[in-house]
């Protein structure tokens, strides 16, 4: 999450492929982009961190903020506002029938920091395979 506020502008995308190969498994792909000509501080765990899950205390939740279906080779983009910015969420597509052999959906997410407290993003989806693909928009709070 950038920690500077730059309101009216998307300052940072992250592109993501991934590949449902069974009903157990998926792998990611995820590009992260810097939109401005300045440099970002960012706050947060390093990409190398793992979450735990704890006992006590919830540390993570997880949920679906939409519901998709997009047509062969389809682009559309979704947004979701008055995120706390203190929160640090991930984007993820799921699609909701297994096909092996190739990604069926990238994604990229780009981020507004549209209050000192609130952000807002674009998650825009495209559809990689030649077949229509229904889809859970995802998220996960890491941490709060």
């Amino acid at each position: 999450m950038p920690t500077t506020v730059r309101p009216g502008a998307a300052q940072v995308t992250w592109r993501v492929q991934v590949e449902r190969a069974s009903p157990e498994f998926v792998t990611y792909w995820i590009t992260v982009t810097n939109l401005t000509p300045a440099p970002l501080s960012f706050e947060g765990a390093s990409a190398s961190s793992v979450v735990t899950e704890s006992k006590g205390d919830e540390i993570m939740w997880t949920g679906v903020q939409w519901t998709g279906t997009l047509t062969a080779n389809q682009t559309q983009r979704w947004f979701t506002y008055n995120w706390p910015v203190g929160w640090h969420v991930v984007w993820y597509m799921m699609p909701t029938s297994p096909v092996t052999g190739a990604p069926q959906l990238e994604w990229s997410v780009a981020v507004e920091r549209a209050s000192a407290t609130r952000c807002t993003y674009w998650i825009t989806v495209r559809n990689l395979t030649g077949n229509t693909v229904n889809f859970e928009g995802r998220y996960a709070v890491l941490a709060s």
